[in-house]
C-alpha cells in the first residue's frame, strides 16, 4: 500500500475510534480526539500512554513539557520529528491526567495494533509502562529500557515515557541516554 493509501486507512480508522465515546455510556475519557500525526508511510513510530490537558486542546500529541522534551531528544540525536508517527495507545485525555483504567486501554489497544498495522513502521519505540505493556505485555520499563524486541519485521525499542523523564534527573538521564542509543543502533 503507498503512501496515500496508508493516509486513507488512518483516516477511517481514526473515524472509528473517534466514535468510540458514543458507543459506551459508561465513557470516563475526555470526548475529544487526539489522532497520531505524522507521515502515514514513517520509518519510525512512537506510542505514548495518553494525551494529556495540552494534547486534549490542541488534539496533537506530545505538544506539552513532555513533547518538548522528546522533541529535543529526538531532533539532538538526528531524528526529526517530522519525519515519524507519534501517537498513544489511549488517544483521548484521561481527567485529571489519571492513568488510563484497564478497561480503558482495552477498549482502545485494538486500535494501535491497527495502525501500527497501517504504517508498518520498520520501528517502534514504545514510551512507558502503558505502551509497555499494551504492545509488548510486558510491565517494567524501569527494567527493560534500552532494549530492542523483534517481532517479525517489526523492531521495538523500550524507553521511558518523557513526563516520568520530568520528574527525576536520573530517570531523564536514561531516556537521553536510550534515544542516543536507539538512533545509533536505528542508523539516524
Amino acid at each position: 500500500m503507498n503512501g496515500h493509501g496508508k493516509l486513507e486507512e488512518l483516516r477511517k480508522l481514526n473515524s472509528e475510534y473517534a466514535g468510540l465515546p458514543s458507543m459506551h455510556s459508561s465513557w470516563k475519557l475526555s470526548k475529544n480526539f487526539v489522532a497520531g500525526r505524522g507521515p502515514a508511510d514513517a520509518k519510525l513510530m512512537l506510542i505514548g500512554q495518553a494525551p494529556g490537558a495540552n494534547e486534549d486542546v490542541q488534539r496533537s500529541p506530545f505538544v506539552g513539557r513532555s513533547g518538548k522534551l522528546l522533541t529535543e531528544a529526538l531532533s539532538g540525536n538526528g531524528i526529526d520529528r517530522r519525519s515519524i508517527y507519534i501517537t498513544s495507545v489511549v488517544q483521548f485525555f484521561p481527567p485529571r491526567n489519571r492513568m488510563p483504567s484497564r478497561e480503558e486501554i482495552e477498549l482502545c489497544k485494538p486500535f494501535i495494533f491497527r495502525q501500527i498495522g497501517i504504517i508498518k513502521p520498520r520501528f517502534v519505540m514504545l514510551l512507558g509502562n502503558v505502551a509497555l505493556s499494551s504492545v509488548l505485555g510486558r510491565f517494567k520499563v524501569r527494567e527493560e529500557h534500552g532494549r530492542i524486541v523483534k517481532k517479525g519485521s517489526t523492531v521495538y525499542f523500550i524507553t521511558f515515557h518523557p513526563a516520568a523523564a520530568l520528574r527525576s534527573t536520573r530517570t531523564k538521564e536514561m531516556f537521553v541516554s536510550d534515544i542516543r542509543k536507539f538512533a545509533r543502533l536505528a542508523g539516524f
